[in-house]
């Protein structure tokens, strides 16, 4: 299945057009009587686990960088996190069932999502400094809507 993201044109050429996680990180702690969290969540646990690290990627992952990276199945959802802060971005496709071969996991529903609306697949690229050039299947210069 397709699968895109939208970054803007400083992003894009941050990162030559590559697409690079924050860090290397792909599980985060969170502590009991957390703001990240409601108290009592039987989907996140109390201490480190992939699972929190998904539910605080997806909640602000500016705030809480990890090694996935965010696409989403929904094109018009990359067009609006391409160039909701700027004329033009870029929106880069990429196919799941290619992920899948090349041995590199993703995940498109966790349990207490934030953001349902927008269709998240978080990529994840721990030891790995960028996807696979080859996996890109197309980078292209949207305008803003």
């Amino acid at each position: 299945m397709r699968i895109f993201r939208g970054v803007s044109d400083a992003m894009h050429h941050e990162a030559g057009g590559r697409i690079r996680p924050a860090n290397q990180v792909s599980v985060l702690q969170i502590m009991a009587g957390t703001m990240q969290a409601y108290a009592g969540s039987c989907h996140l646990t109390v201490g480190s686990s992939e699972r929190n690290a998904q539910h605080l990627h997806n909640k602000c992952s500016a705030e809480h960088p990890t090694s996935f990276v965010s696409f989403t199945y929904d094109y018009d959802r990359a067009v609006y996190f391409a160039t909701f802060a700027s004329d033009t971005g870029w929106v880069y496709e990429a196919d799941t069932e290619q992920l899948r071969l090349a041995g590199i996991p993703f995940f498109d529903h966790v349990e207490a999502m934030i953001n349902n609306h927008e269709q998240e697949v978080r990529v994840n690229l721990q030891g790995l400094e960028e996807l696979p050039y080859d996996l890109i299947l197309s980078a292209v210069q949207v305008p803003s809507s």
